[in-house]
C-alpha cells in the first residue's frame, strides 16, 4: 500500500488557525501508539479492502470557543483519509499478532462511515475524535461473509490549540481504540483462526 507523507505546512497556531479561524493539518502514516489486545496465535493474515462512505470528505471536524460553541470553524485533514485508515489498521493488526501481508486469500472489507475530530478551545484545547467502521470478513471459497460487525471508537486529547501534533496524535489514539474494539469484538478472532484462512491493503474510492 502506498504511504502518504508528512508535509510541514505550519507550526502551532500560526498558519494552522488561530483561536477563531479554520484549521488544517497534514495526514501522517498513522504511527502505532497504545498497546492493543493480542489476537490468538492461530490468527491468519487478511487482505484489507477499504471504501469511504462518508457524506462529506472535505471537512473532518469543527473547532469552537468553549464560551461560544454556536460559532464553529472547519478542520480539514490534508491527504487521503482512507489511506490513513488503511495504514493504521494494517499496522495495528500486525501489532495485535496477525501475520504481515503475504498474498492472503481472505479479505476484510472496511467501510469508513465516520471519521471526525472536534476541538473545544479555551486557553488550550480539548480534542475529541470518533470513528465508525463497518466490517465484513470473507474467505476465497465463499461470497458470503463468515464474520461481519461494526466498530465504534472514541479518543480524546488535550493541549495547545490548533496544534498539528495534537490533531495527529488524537487520530492515532482513535485508531488504537478502533483496533482494540475490533480485536475484542465477538467472533472476529475465531473467524481469523478458522472460517477465513488465508495484509496487503487496496483502496477504493
Amino acid at each position: 500500500m502506498r504511504r502518504s507523507h508528512l508535509f510541514l505546512v505550519c507550526l502551532g497556531t500560526v498558519g494552522c488557525g488561530g483561536y477563531g479561524s479554520p484549521a488544517s493539518f497534514p495526514v501522517t502514516t498513522a504511527e502505532y501508539g497504545k498497546l492493543v489486545p493480542r489476537l490468538p496465535p492461530c490468527a491468519q493474515a487478511v487482505q484489507l479492502v477499504l471504501e469511504d462512505l462518508r457524506a462529506d470528505r472535505s471537512v473532518i471536524g469543527q473547532r469552537f470557543m468553549e464560551n461560544t460553541p454556536g460559532t464553529r470553524y472547519p478542520i480539514q485533514m490534508q491527504g487521503d483519509a482512507l489511506v490513513y485508515v488503511g495504514n493504521a489498521l494494517t499496522l495495528r493488526l500486525q501489532q495485535a499478532g496477525a501475520p504481515a501481508p503475504a498474498g492472503s486469500q481472505a479479505t476484510l472489507s472496511v467501510q469508513l462511515l465516520q471519521l471526525t475530530i472536534d476541538e473545544s478551545i479555551y486557553y488550550n484545547s480539548e480534542y475529541s475524535a470518533q470513528t465508525t467502521l463497518q466490517l465484513a470478513l470473507k474467505s476465497s471459497s465463499s461470497p458470503q461473509p463468515c464474520w461481519q460487525g461494526q466498530v465504534y471508537a472514541t479518543a480524546s486529547n488535550y493541549g495547545r490549540s490548533a496544534s498539528t501534533v495534537n490533531y495527529q496524535e488524537t487520530l492515532d489514539r482513535l485508531m488504537d481504540a478502533a483496533i482494540a474494539q475490533l480485536v475484542k469484538t465477538s467472533g472476529f478472532s475465531d473467524a481469523l483462526c478458522g472460517k477465513c484462512m488465508g495484509l496487503t491493503v487496496t483502496v477504493s474510492h
